[in-house]
């Protein structure tokens, strides 16, 4: 550090010496929370859907016909609804 003096070294110190006083120790954690763990902030999430796209989820890939074949039209149509 410049001229020799790390200051977050220091208030780390401060915070660990059992000299000082609690209030000063919880004081300069709080100043050295932000640093080790940053708050998060909102983030908006926009999605546009298409509700007329439908997707049926296997455990092996298979086209429709196979997926009729298994499961039949009665389930299709329930699903679908």
């Amino acid at each position: 550090m410049a001229m020799g003096y790390d200051p977050l070294a220091e208030l780390v110190r401060i915070a660990r010496d059992p000299q000082t006083p609690l209030d000063k120790q919880i004081e300069v954690n709080v100043v050295l929370l932000s640093y080790a763990y940053p708050r998060l902030k909102a983030v908006e999430v926009r999605a546009e859907l298409d509700a007329s796209v439908q997707r049926v989820i296997s455990a092996e890939p298979m086209s429709r016909e196979e997926w009729l074949a298994r499961y039949g039209a009665e389930t299709t149509a329930s699903v679908m609804q």
